[in-house]
Parts: structure tokens; C-alpha cells; sequence
């Protein structure tokens, strides 16, 4: 889980990044057919906010989890390779908490940039805290 997780993050903001630049790469946003503006703020607004929900409020919120498991029995030690259970998880959750606010940064950067409303996805990181 922790894995995919991190994986999700990076894909995430890699994709995010990638329909930005094909946004602004666009020479008129308006010249795209029957479809509609596929370059519209509203279409990019919307994957902000899926991002920012499900990717990182989602994450954040098994984050949370897993530290409150951690904590609800501090004695528990199970060796893996000379570290405990408890250390490797609070390592790990670390990470992906940085992740999430990477992500979070340049999910809000991008949203500064283009005009949009910014996601507040930063709460669900704050509350890990």
C-alpha cells in the first residue's frame, strides 16, 4: 500500500504537470472542435481538485491512520532486520507526508499560475502533524 501510495503521488504530479504544459502549448484554447474547450480552466480545476482529494487528502488520511496505530502501543516492537515495526512505519509515513506536500506545493503553484481556486488539500496534511 505504502508503495503504490508513493507511486500515485509522483504520477500524479507528473501527469499534472504534463496537461499544463499541453494547456499552455495550445495556441488558442478555443480552436478544439465539437467537443468543447479541452483546454478549459474549469476541466484543469476539476483534476486539481480530484488530485488534491483523492491523491492527497486520501494519503494524508492513511497517514494519520497508520501513526495513530503506531501510538496506541509504543512498546511494540517486532524486529525486521534490526529496526522495529513501529520506526520503519514512522520512517515511511514521513516520506510519503513530504510527498503529499510536494505535491500540495505544486498543485498550489499551478492553480496561482492559471487562475484557478486552490484546493485545500493542505488541512488533511496538517492534521498527520
Amino acid at each position: 500500500v505504502i508503495k503504490t501510495s508513493l507511486v500515485t503521488i509522483k504520477l500524479c504530479e507528473y501527469q499534472l504537470r504534463r496537461c499544463v504544459e499541453w494547456r499552455n502549448s495550445c495556441r488558442t484554447l478555443s480552436d478544439v472542435g465539437p467537443q468543447g474547450d479541452l483546454g478549459s480552466p474549469d476541466l484543469l480545476q476539476s483534476l486539481a481538485n480530484s488530485i488534491a482529494t483523492n491523491c492527497v487528502g486520501t494519503i494524508a488520511t492513511f497517514c494519520s491512520s497508520v501513526k495513530k496505530c503506531n501510538s496506541k502501543d509504543p512498546m511494540r516492537f517486532i524486529k525486521n532486520r534490526g529496526q522495529s515495526l513501529t520506526y520503519r512505519h514512522s520512517k515511511v509515513i514521513a516520506e510519503l507526508l513530504y510527498w503529499c506536500e510536494r505535491l500540495n506545493e505544486t498543485l498550489s503553484s499551478i492553480c496561482q499560475v492559471q487562475h484557478l481556486t486552490i484546493p485545500l488539500s493542505s488541512e488533511s496534511i496538517d492534521k498527520c502533524r
